[in-house]
């Protein structure tokens, strides 16, 4: 993975791949419950 990476603490994290293609690796220690809290954020994917 090439692009940006945000660690405040923690050895696991998120990966963002962001519309322009880039992506940005968020660190967590808790990295399931801020991907669920970030699904729930987002509005449903459009199918298609």
């Amino acid at each position: 993975m090439s692009g940006m990476a945000y660690n405040v603490s923690g050895n696991d994290g998120v990966i963002f791949r962001m519309l322009n293609g880039r992506t940005v690796l968020v660190g967590t220690q808790r990295p399931q419950e801020l991907a669920a809290a970030i699904a729930k954020a987002l509005p449903p994917a459009a199918s298609g």
